[in-house]
């Protein structure tokens, strides 16, 4: 690489995770950046019009390059841009780089990154992506315990500190944590900084793979108590383990109980394939640190729960069910008549007596209900798919992913928006456009009978629905949005979603994501009315919002009900994590889309009968393997594309050495065949009826597909 662009894209790199985009993701040939400087502006496009670099020259500081950068851009451009990436040349020619947001009335917004800074001084901080992620977790560590002492305890301090460490630990595939309160005196910081850095670092450990050498099992506590001689289990959310788990062991400890505290146990990478039934039948007692987070995230945590329930109803030797909650938490109804302990954010100074007295209560009768049945068994699928089932599929998925979570969020937490929210303010305004929709949920008992199109309809009438509640879509309160009669029925009535039967492509793990992403946004919901933030309800009477927000308490328990009863039913799977078609789908496009070394010796004209209908093509090899997966045997299906000569796809998946039986097919066609081989999974392509002669193309399977096969613990 030549200095002058070595120059540049370090400077980009610097400033490209701000538009949440790799530091290396810029490509540039040589000679490319004194291209640049000869004819100044040079403008990139980095995501479509919506986020541009514009390289001017020699023209800083940073606001005077960027209204250059601003005003060289056509005026179409500048209508739909949101980011802006300017680059400019310092006199000494070293690159200096910025991004800039844009304003609804397409003018320069907040700085957001520059690249001679340190990135946790951004607006939004962030981490340095170019540093080693463990170094980047230990300085964030160092900057909260920083901000723990005497005269620098500022809260935007601590809380930008925190916010670097969940995302070091989130860029390392983890998960942030979520400590309660803020310490006062010397020994409370002590303590709470103790406990945040020990769970940060187990979380670190986890995803490292390490846990086995990091964790140890504590000595039981011999110190006399009212709980002396009392083994106890203590279930959380891995984000509540600093705020709510550790103090509670800690409380127990004091009374003289043995805890069972899993981040100090050793356990091994098979864990998972044994499970922890045993130990929690075996314990006296089992203590849920309950939050919204624990219910909501319906993983391990709630199987836990589930294993608590049986062990009590089966007589074993668990006779204690005890709740610790914060407050406003919404129990599941199996909890509701345990034992219970408030555990408000500033700690309680009396929490190891007021476990003890709850543990020694009975559970009360009815305290472990019956499960639901098990849901039925899945026909396979049929020879021939539905190609317009498919390609709505994709048109719905497609639209869902043009309208990212967070960005919704965003957008229902304040009025104040730039280029980038109003513009996704106004896609959600007209979200069922070009969907044969009106993107209301009102509607949905006439929706199409496709689960997957039916659970893509909803996220997306929620997101239209929520998003619009503090403020109008259209950014007036001259042009309110028709959300009241949505926003009612979220209110008001159980969700349908959880009415919804099995059906092919979706199940239990479907289920299960889609109710954990429906009481989360109930619960955003009902943060918005409870606070007054309802200038996009202004026209419903205010008695009447306060009895919709008096009911999302009840909607939101069905939903953790729901959740509760999949995982007592036996409906999901502790040991296995079934991929998801829509996880399916990603996978088999990124093969087909970016095809690599698989598709190498694949003849020119069936490459691109290929690449003409990679998304007709990816829906149907995910169906198949979606079945597959759950059936354990050979799986295929075909389907007839539509352009520009129609082919036959075909698409089987085996769990076995040997290819699934071909269905015949006459003309064209492209068989993708997913089976396993004497070196692993094989991606086998078969072609028939082209110019070129038949033939068989076999290659490695990717990661993806490979680990798709063979699903992990949930």
């Amino acid at each position: 690489m030549d200095t002058d662009l070595e120059a540049f894209t370090r400077a980009v790199g610097r400033v490209l995770p701000a538009l949440n985009i790799p530091p290396d993701a810029l490509e540039l040939g040589p000679g490319a950046v004194r291209r640049m400087r000869r004819n100044p502006p040079w403008v990139r496009s980095l995501r479509g019009v919506r986020q541009l670099l514009v390289h001017v020259g020699a023209a800083g500081p940073a606001d005077r390059a960027a209204a250059r950068a601003l005003a060289a851009l056509t005026a179409a451009a500048r209508q739909e841009c949101e980011r802006l990436l300017v680059v400019w040349d310092e006199p000494d020619d070293e690159p200096r780089a910025a991004v800039y947001a844009v304003t609804p009335r397409h003018e320069l917004g907040a700085l957001l990154a520059t690249s001679w800074t340190d990135p946790v001084s951004w607006a939004e901080p962030m981490i340095d992506a170019s540093r080693p992620v463990g170094e980047v977790l230990e300085d964030a560590l160092a900057r909260v315990r920083q901000a723990l002492e005497p005269g620098r305890g500022e809260v935007d301090a601590l809380e930008r500190a925190l916010r670097l460490v969940d995302l070091a630990l989130r860029s390392a595939g983890g998960e942030g944590q979520h400590p309660h309160g803020r310490p006062a005196s010397a020994q409370e910081r002590s303590q709470w900084y103790d406990r945040y850095e020990s769970s940060v670092r187990d979380e670190w450990h986890r995803v490292r793979g390490s846990l086995a050498s990091a964790r140890f099992r504590a000595v039981p506590h011999t110190r006399a108590g009212i709980l002396s001689g009392s083994r106890v289990f203590v279930s959380y959310a891995r984000p509540d383990a600093a705020g709510l788990a550790r103090p509670v062991v800690e409380a127990l400890r004091a009374q003289g109980a043995d805890v069972w505290f899993d981040q100090e146990e050793p356990l091994d990478e098979g864990w998972l394939d044994v499970g922890l039934a045993a130990v929690i039948e075996e314990c006296d007692a089992y203590v849920l640190c309950a939050s919204d987070e624990f219910f909501e995230r319906a993983g391990y945590a709630t199987q836990e729960v589930a294993w608590a329930v049986r062990a009590w109803r089966a007589g074993s030797p668990l006779r204690s069910l005890v709740v610790v909650a914060r407050p406003d938490t919404i129990l599941p109804s199996i909890a509701q008549r345990w034992p219970a302990v408030t555990l408000p954010a500033g700690g309680a100074p009396d929490l190891g007596p007021a476990l003890a007295a709850r543990i020694r209560e009975p559970a009360p009768p009815g305290a472990a209900d019956p499960p639901a049945a098990g849901p039925p068994r899945l026909p396979g699928p049929a020879a021939a798919a539905d190609r317009a089932a498919l390609r709505a599929r994709i048109r719905h998925r497609e639209r869902l992913y043009a309208t990212p979570p967070e960005a919704v969020t965003r957008i229902a937490g304040t009025s104040e928006r730039d280029a980038a929210d109003a513009k996704l303010a106004a896609e959600l305004r007209r979200v069922g456009a070009g969907l044969d929709w009106d993107g209301s949920l009102v509607g949905h008992a006439d929706w199409p009978a496709d689960p997957l199109v039916r659970g893509y309809r909803w996220m997306l009438g929620v997101h239209r629905a929520i998003a619009g509640v503090r403020w109008p879509l259209s950014g007036s309160l001259d042009d309110l949005d028709d959300i009241a009669g949505d926003v009612q029925l979220l209110a008001t009535r159980p969700p349908p979603i959880l009415s919804w039967p099995d059906a092919p492509c979706w199940a239990a793990e479907e289920r299960r994501l889609l109710v954990r992403f429906h009481v989360g946004e109930l619960r955003l919901l009902e943060a918005l009315l409870g606070r007054g933030l309802w200038a996009g309800l202004i026209k419903v009477p205010g008695p009447v919002l306060a009895d919709w927000h008096d009911e999302l308490p009840a909607r939101r328990r069905e939903c953790v009900d729901a959740l509760i009863a999949m995982r007592l039913s036996g409906e999901l799977s502790w040991q296995l994590s079934p991929p998801t078609w829509e996880k399916l789908y990603g996978d088999w496009y990124d093969c087909l889309a970016h095809p690599g070394p698989v598709f190498a010796e694949l003849p020119a004209e069936v490459r691109l009968a290929t690449a003409q209908q990679y998304e007709l093509l990816s829906a149907l090899a995910a169906q198949v393997q979606w079945h597959a997966v759950r059936s354990g045997g050979p799986v295929e299906q075909q389907v007839v594309g539509s352009r520009p000569v129609p082919v036959t796809y075909c698409a089987g998946v085996s769990a076995q050495d040997a290819p699934p039986p071909a269905v015949p097919v006459d003309g064209r066609s492209v068989s993708l065949q997913l089976c396993p081989g004497s070196g692993g999974w094989l991606l086998r392509t078969e072609w028939h009826g082209f110019t070129c002669p038949d033939g068989v193309a076999v290659a490695a399977a990717p990661e993806a597909l490979r680990q798709s096969m063979n699903p992990s613990s949930a």
